[in-house]
């Protein structure tokens, strides 16, 4: 309660009268806390009469935590406070040979004390480490069971992290994690149904329903990247035929330039070429743009939430491109259904490292909490 509401004072019988609790169990509690240094006391002004109150707010710096966002393309971090603010990130391009685990986690720590040293951070103050990446991901126990972008399989990276940081470690999906980094900072969406759609170098999908997680059995609800979008059509990363990830993921689209005889190694190329005005372009953005068109229509149809949210590094480096499927998103979704959906485009590269980072704070003052 204290978190969610940083912004305005709040006393110890605020608390008690919300949560309908007696003076001394909130005092208890309080003490509790702030032994933990997780918040503090501040004087507030006077309402006229009488002494001073005293407002319990975060302490903000009672400890910072760590996020690594890990895709074929990025290694993006995020440090984060204890009022959820990102207090410093930044982004590094990876190389296919940087996907050795051994490699990524010393490029890494080679960021993390970089980062700290360029921000002015001390590093003893991070005490836990939150890092999402693509593919299947068994969170329990920091595994990335299957991961074809990254060509892992069963990696303990949890492990491997605590080893080379030294600090407790949770590992979830990218496509989750970028939903709560896009979501833990917005009072109107953190409890919300909302479901994010990212497209970048792969395809995935993230769901919350009132601020919960959509899981599934194996962690694996939302992989749609990997759903049969064509019946026997074209070469997927994952080695099936015809999966969505195929029509409207980066790699699917420079993989289709190739095919039809315009060889690129980016998809800033095939922009690159259709602003110049190259013809050979049109026909493959028109079909992209209405491949993602019918992506934003399938979200709406299946998970009915009140926001979808559209986001990942292909929209964020060319939202022409997101503007053009979201005219024909118009002329394919059936009225009755957009009534009352609000559509957002994520601005941000950094979802995912914020979004692990988050969550390892919440698993930290957990811990603290519990033991």
């Amino acid at each position: 309660m204290i978190q969610t509401n940083k912004f305005n004072p709040i006393s110890r019988a605020d608390i008690a009268k919300v949560l309908q609790m007696s003076p001394t169990s909130i005092t208890r509690i309080i003490t509790s806390l702030m032994e933990l240094d997780l918040i503090k006391q501040e004087e507030a002004f006077s309402k006229g009469v009488g002494r001073n109150g005293i407002n319990i707010c975060i302490n903000k710096d009672a400890f910072l935590s760590l996020g690594f966002a890990i895709d074929c393309d990025y290694l993006k971090i995020s440090i984060i406070d204890c009022e959820r603010c990102v207090a410093a990130e930044d982004i590094f391009r990876l190389e296919t040979e940087d996907y050795d685990i051994d490699k990524l986690m010393s490029r890494g720590k080679h960021m993390f004390w970089q980062l700290c040293k360029r921000e002015g951070i001390n590093p003893s103050l991070v005490k836990c480490m939150g890092i999402s990446c693509c593919g299947l991901v068994d969170y329990k126990n920091g595994v990335s069971c299957f991961s074809p972008q990254l060509g892992w399989k069963n990696l303990d990276i949890g492990k491997k992290a605590e080893e080379i940081f030294g600090m407790p470690v949770c590992v979830d999906n990218d496509i989750k994690m970028a939903l709560v980094g896009a979501t833990f900072q917005s009072t109107d969406m953190n409890h919300a149904d909302v479901t994010y759609l990212s497209i970048g170098s792969g395809v995935g999908v993230a769901v919350m329903y009132g601020g919960n997680m959509v899981r599934g059995i194996n962690n694996a609800a939302g992989e749609i990247g990997h759903t049969m979008f064509s019946l026997n059509g074209r070469l997927c990363a994952c080695g099936k035929h015809g999966c969505l990830s195929a029509y409207i993921s980066e790699q699917g689209v420079v993989r289709e330039c190739s095919n039809q005889g315009h060889p690129i190694g980016e998809l800033k190329e095939l922009m690159a070429a259709y602003h110049g005005g190259e013809e050979w372009t049109v026909p493959i953005i028109d079909d992209l743009t209405k491949n993602m068109a019918m992506a934003f229509c399938n979200m709406i149809y299946t998970y009915n939430s009140q926001y979808l949210l559209v986001g990942g590094n292909m929209v964020v480096d060319f939202p022409e491109l997101y503007e053009m499927a979201r005219v024909k998103f118009l002329d394919l979704i059936n009225e009755d259904f957009n009534l009352d959906i609000i559509i957002k485009k994520r601005e941000f590269k950094n979802n995912e490292a914020m979004g692990a980072a988050f969550v390892a704070q919440e698993q930290y003052i957990d811990r603290l909490l519990t033991t």
